[in-house]
């Protein structure tokens, strides 16, 4: 049966000349441009999440119709921002020591030896008074059992009438004290009186040959210690003034 044109028969269509021409697969199925049109934005669609840009809305028709653009957006989801979780701040805890202490001598002691006080001779007006102490010279000479011992005292008050005494102390309790003017060493207590301002005693060996004023038991090279007396005037120096501290003597 001959076919009207613009009749379509399995793709072919007859023009006005009745001539026949196979149509598109466009023309013999609208659909499939539509179908193709969809394909192409989804491929876009993929190919844009995979580089990591967005698609615009401003695509244009594949199938070769560019009459009109096409206006449709895509929406593309990805991350915004990272988020980092890490440690906030570090706490050290220590033991310290808070100030220190110092420990240290305060102050220094200098300890040095010297000469406590001195004693000149000399002429002059200086030192007289009812408290000046007498000026006494004591000297040894030779050499046991022949030594002998010279005493000068010299008074700025001009004193005399003097008595001069000697003890052993350096020999503690066994020591002589015979001569002590003080204690005395059992029945021997004796005294040597000063004539004038001097005084000599020879040294002796026995005990009954000394004679007060005269002859002593001790002999050169003793540490003894010295009395001299007037009245209810004593002074002592020597070995240990001490031994004489109930007397209340003073110390020259």
């Amino acid at each position: 049966m001959p076919l009207d044109p613009g009749v379509s028969v399995s793709g072919v269509v007859l023009d006005n000349a009745g001539a026949p021409h196979r149509l598109s697969m466009a023309q013999t199925h609208p659909a499939w441009s539509d179908i193709v049109r969809s394909m192409t934005i989804l491929a876009t669609l993929l190919l844009g999440a995979c580089d990591g840009k967005g698609v615009g809305t401003n695509l244009v028709d594949t199938t070769g119709d560019t009459s009109a653009p096409n206006t449709q957006s895509s929406t593309a989801t990805g991350t915004s921002g990272t988020t980092t979780t890490g440690t906030a701040g570090t706490t050290a805890t220590g033991t310290g020591t808070s100030g220190t202490t110092a420990t240290g001598t305060s102050g220094t002691t200098a300890t040095g030896t010297g000469t406590s006080g001195t004693t000149a001779t000399g002429t002059g007006t200086s030192g007289t008074g009812t408290s000046a102490p007498p000026l006494v010279a004591v000297s040894w000479f030779g050499s046991s059992p022949s030594g002998s011992v010279d005493v000068t005292i010299t008074d700025p008050q001009g004193r005399i009438g003097w008595e001069f005494a000697m003890a052993e102390t350096e020999a503690g309790a066994v020591g002589w004290y015979g001569e002590d003017c003080y204690v005395g060493t059992g029945s021997w207590q004796y005294c040597h009186p000063v004539s004038g301002t001097s005084l000599t005693l020879d040294q002796e060996s026995d005990l009954t040959a000394i004679v007060e004023g005269s002859t002593t038991l001790f002999w050169p090279g003793m540490n003894l210690t010295y009395m001299v007396t007037h009245g209810s005037d004593c002074y002592v120096w020597g070995h240990d003034v001490s031994y004489y501290g109930a007397l209340g003597c003073a110390p020259i």
